[in-house]
C-alpha cells in the first residue's frame, strides 16, 4: 500500500541502508568520494531519525502501553546511533559491527512492528496527519 507509513518509511530505510552497505562493501576507493558518501549517509540517517521523532514519536494520544514502550526503546536507540555517528569516519571494525547490529535491529522493530501497527491501529485522520508530515519532511520526497 503506497499510502502507508510502512511504505514511506521503509523506502527511506532502503535508500539509507544502500548508502551504508556501499560504505562497507569496499567498492568506493576514492577517499573524497568515500567521505562524501559517509557525510550523505550520516546526514540522511540523522534527518530520517529527526523526521520520525517529529512526525511519529511525539504523538500524544498513541493509546497503548506497548506502543509507548516501543517509542521509548526506539528513541533510546536513536540516541545511541547519534553517538556512534559523531565520528563515523574513524570507527574501528568492532564499532562498525555494533552500528550494523543496532541499525538492523532498529529497522526490524520499526518496519516489522511499529510502522505496520501504526497503519493498522491509528485513526484515518491521525494516519493522514502523520503521512503528510512524513511526506513533507522526507529526505527523498517519496
Amino acid at each position: 500500500m503506497q499510502n502507508s507509513i510502512t511504505f514511506l518509511m521503509s523506502n527511506e530505510h532502503k535508500v539509507i541502508f544502500a548508502k551504508f552497505n556501499k560504505i562497507l562493501d569496499g567498492s568506493v576507493v576514492d577517499k573524497k568520494e568515500m567521505l562524501e558518501l559517509i557525510k550523505s549517509f550520516k546526514d540522511d540517517l540523522l534527518a530520517h531519525m529527526k523526521l520520525e521523532e517529529q512526525a511519529i514519536f511525539n504523538i500524544e494520544d498513541i493509546g497503548s502501553n506497548e506502543m509507548k514502550q516501543i517509542f521509548v526503546k526506539l528513541l533510546e536507540e536513536h540516541s545511541q546511533i547519534r553517538r556512534m555517528l559523531v565520528d563515523f569516519a574513524r570507527l574501528d571494525e568492532e564499532t562498525v559491527d555494533d552500528l550494523k547490529d543496532i541499525l538492523a535491529k532498529h529497522e526490524a522493530l520499526e518496519a516489522g512492528t511499529l510502522y505496520p501497527k501504526l497503519d493498522r491501529e491509528l485513526s484515518d485522520y491521525l494516519k493522514e496527519e502523520i503521512l503528510k508530515k512524513l511526506s513533507e519532511g522526507s529526505v527523498y520526497g517519496v
